[in-house]
């Protein structure tokens, strides 16, 4: 099986290679440089002490691999400074916006057909995991469209460029925001875009989702706590249930240590079912029926991940309990502080050690410390 894998990498480079050499023959590589020209044009606006630009490209391209590298490209083939370049930190799975001068268009070019648009485009990119991680959604991607609006406030666009619409999720908050499915341009198709007007934003978190702004919580809070049916979902106490995992062995507790869960989550689903909690698996409902879940909510219980997002939709003072592995991230305590929620953490050591998979880890939780914060929400 080892040695298939194998030969499949080795004939995805080659694939890879022969793409790059044909569409060099078709498309230059572009060119980075500090110059600037009349080709593009930028725009500051500084939020919460922080500097964020906006670019308007005149007849200009994109060309992305939806992942590690998009590359904004002038029409006289210059590479613009609001590309970006994931690369991976040493001894870790996090990344971070590599030198423009990594940007793999440099030495590969653009190996894909260009599609020509004759119209105006605003590009949501955001690269690594926003194309399918509900959190990163919101953090990396939706926050793009109130740059744009805020700094480019006459500016008319007929479509957005997204990393996917693959997911529920990702068409229901866009439709929510009034953008319909023909208004829509998918990164899942198109690798390689032309337009007449390319409007394109620095990244709202900052390419840091740990130290997301408060403006970027607050777009989210804005643009949607309103929309929440009047008749949804109402669960005063719920309890974020993911997905189970089969940790029945120690062979399975081996096996699936670089993943996130309560290893005792059966022990800790009945307690909290004694207790009033539902039993609530976000993406079992529409987007729309996950607001009303959570600004319902007055106690919330859940472990560290991406579903815990959504808290930032969570009315003031609502409590939420956090279970995380020891040297998880803060990314959701800082977004409780931004919302004035109550939060609790519950902060344990994985039973066997996730290696550079700090986010993750196998946790016993027990059922003596959330009786505690319990205790203390009563009080």
């Amino acid at each position: 099986m080892n040695k298939l894998n194998f030969i499949k990498k080795l004939l995805k480079i080659f694939y890879r290679k022969i793409l790059v050499f044909i569409f060099s023959f078709i498309y230059k590589k572009p060119i980075f440089t500090k110059k600037k020209n009349n080709n593009y044009s930028v725009k500051k606006i500084r939020l919460n002490n922080i500097d964020y630009y906006s670019y308007k490209i005149i007849g200009g391209r994109i060309y992305t691999d939806n992942d590690k590298n998009t590359a904004y490209i002038t029409k006289d083939n210059k590479l613009l400074k609001c590309s970006y370049q994931f690369k991976p930190f040493k001894n870790s799975l996090s990344s971070y916006n590599g030198n423009i001068k990594d940007n793999l268009t440099l030495t590969e070019g653009t190996p894909r057909i260009l599609k020509k648009k004759s119209i105006n485009i605003l590009s949501l990119l955001s690269g690594g995991a926003s194309r399918v991680n509900f959190s990163h959604w919101f953090l990396d991607v939706l926050p793009r469209i109130f740059l744009f609006k805020k700094i480019f406030k006459k500016e008319k666009i007929d479509k957005i460029f997204v990393p996917s619409i693959k997911y529920k999720y990702q068409l229901e908050s866009l439709e929510l925001l009034g953008f319909n499915l023909k208004d829509i341009i998918s990164a899942e198709k198109i690798k390689h875009l032309k337009a007449n007007k390319i409007f394109a934003t620095s990244h709202p978190s900052n390419f840091r989702p740990m130290s997301v702004p408060a403006w970027n919580i607050n777009f989210i809070r804005n643009s949607y706590i309103r929309l929440k049916k009047k008749s949804g979902p109402n669960f005063r106490k719920i309890y974020i249930e993911r997905d189970n995992l089969d940790l029945s062995n120690n062979e399975n507790l081996e096996k699936f240590k670089k993943h996130r869960a309560i290893v005792n989550g059966g022990e800790v689903k009945e307690f909290l079912i004694s207790k009033g909690f539902e039993v609530i698996k976000p993406e079992k409902y529409n987007f729309r029926d996950q607001i009303s879940i959570y600004n319902n909510a007055k106690i919330i219980f859940g472990l560290f991940g991406a579903a815990m997002y959504l808290i930032a939709l969570c009315k003031k003072n609502t409590n939420i309990i956090e279970v995380r592995p020891k040297k998880a991230s803060n990314e959701f305590k800082r977004i409780s502080n931004f919302c004035k929620l109550k939060h609790h953490q519950i902060n344990i050591k994985p039973i066997i050690d996730p290696g550079i998979y700090t986010q993750q880890g196998l946790l016993n939780c027990s059922i003596k410390d959330i009786e505690l914060i319990l205790r203390k929400i009563k009080e």
